[in-house]
């Protein structure tokens, strides 16, 4: 796949250097930008909120939802801190340093995090290092806006899908440590929770089992660790807010154009906030049909995977974690551009399938996932992504139903990139 042969011996010559000169200007670009100036000029705005968190609560016996004290520590109107009371054992190491220490530390770990995302990218789909595959993955997430607005904003979307890459490639020989993974990228973000599930209706009990057990342990030592107000500011004022229609304090309103889930689409069409198209003003309506539009997309993935996916497939359990990812993000009540890092693997999940199974409308789809990588090259995709995103779901689902699989690395078919 995408191997030059037979072409002008000119001009197959240089299509590999040319591509990795690319790679190289976009790596060292990215490096300058979005690793030596923001360490100099430290100008970030969600890792204040997880730093300013971990040391209310691991230093000062504040609790991590108090958004006032965040604010206070920044100066600046900064997001509140709304994970699960289990996920802030995780943000701990942040409170054993000063704010710049951590600042620095997180955006180190951000830029390695990137370069071992590339790696598993390129060992989950049998791509060969140094291959024009991975070149251009490579080019590919140093040139994408989510990837940019995730190191920018010291977020934490890389590590999670990183976990759950990981869980994919470590369950066959390394199934405990696989489940570890899976279950704390679902203690810190809820979310991946949604392929409980999917694992319960295919009869993936063990890792079932075993992912269920890390949370439950998990959950079970925060009880203890954690002081009973931080439980109670969560169930009492995060938890309330963070339903479909809602939002907490501190946060963006829920129609916010910046909020390209469903949840934020009903917003925008059915209240008067801001960023809403004054269409239609009846909040309980839109409420409503964002519960009924969610529940009927994550059944619609449910049935589609417990009827149509062979769990005897190599690929049976990518397919599950691959159309969970679109789906979140539909489902999601806040879904933005930064998360779209966590739906990478799907779209060159589909791109590789639709260039083994050549059809006419594997070819639509190709060039379809070929146009979203490149809107998603711009900042754009921070206000315009939704129905990409939807697309993509479905284009998974039609996967799942037609029962397509990756073609192992010894038998997958090679573009001739030819020259005339």
């Amino acid at each position: 796949m995408l191997n030059p042969s037979n072409g002008n011996a000119t001009i197959v010559r240089f299509i590999k250097p040319t591509l990795v000169l690319v790679a190289l200007f976009s790596f060292i670009k990215f490096i300058i930008i979005y690793g030596i100036n923001i360490a100099i000029h430290k100008s970030t705005l969600d890792f204040p909120s997880f730093y300013w968190a971990s040391d209310a609560l691991f230093n000062n016996n504040i609790s991590p939802y108090n958004i006032d004290y965040i604010q206070k520590n920044t100066g600046l109107a900064v997001f509140p801190f709304i994970y699960p009371p289990p996920s802030i054992i995780f943000f701990f190491p942040m409170s054993l340093f000063t704010y710049d220490q951590a600042f620095l530390i997180n955006l180190l770990l951000n830029h390695l995090a990137m370069i071992l995302l590339i790696g598993l990218l390129v060992k989950i789909f049998e791509f060969a290092y140094f291959s024009y595959q991975s070149i251009l993955i490579t080019i590919l997430v140093y040139t994408s806006f989510p990837f940019m607005q995730n190191v920018y904003l010291g977020q934490i979307n890389t590590y999670i899908i990183i976990f759950v890459l990981l869980f994919l490639i470590m369950r066959h020989k390394y199934e405990n440590i696989a489940c570890i993974l899976l279950g704390i990228s679902i203690i810190v973000k809820m979310y991946p929770a949604v392929i409980l599930p999917l694992l319960l209706f295919n009869k993936d009990y063990r890792i079932l089992i075993k992912t269920s057990c890390v949370i439950v342990f998990t959950t079970i030592i925060a009880a203890f660790a954690i002081p009973s107000f931080v439980w109670q500011d969560w169930w009492l004022n995060i938890i309330p807010s963070g339903g479909y229609g809602k939002y907490p304090k501190g946060l963006l309103q829920t129609a916010s154009v910046y909020n390209q889930s469903l949840n934020g689409l009903f917003a925008r069409i059915f209240t008067n906030q801001e960023d809403s198209y004054q269409l239609i003003y009846n909040p309980s309506l839109g409420t409503a049909l964002t519960y009924v539009c969610c529940g009927f997309l994550f059944f619609i993935t449910l049935f589609v995977t417990a009827k149509y996916i062979n769990k005897n497939a190599k690929d049976a359990l990518e397919k599950i974690v691959f159309v969970t990812m679109p789906l979140i993000f539909l489902i999601a009540p806040f879904s933005w551009s930064v998360h779209i890092v966590t739906i990478y693997p799907t779209m060159i999940y589909l791109i590789k399938i639709a260039y083994e199974h050549q059809s006419k409308l594997a070819g639509v789809q190709l060039l379809f996932l070929i146009a979203v990588m490149i809107l998603f090259f711009s900042p754009i995709v921070s206000t315009f992504c939704l129905w990409a995103i939807f697309i993509i779901w479905l284009l998974m689902l039609n996967v799942i139903i037609k029962q397509r699989s990756l073609a192992s690395a010894t038998d997958q078919p090679q573009i001739a990139v030819t020259a005339h």
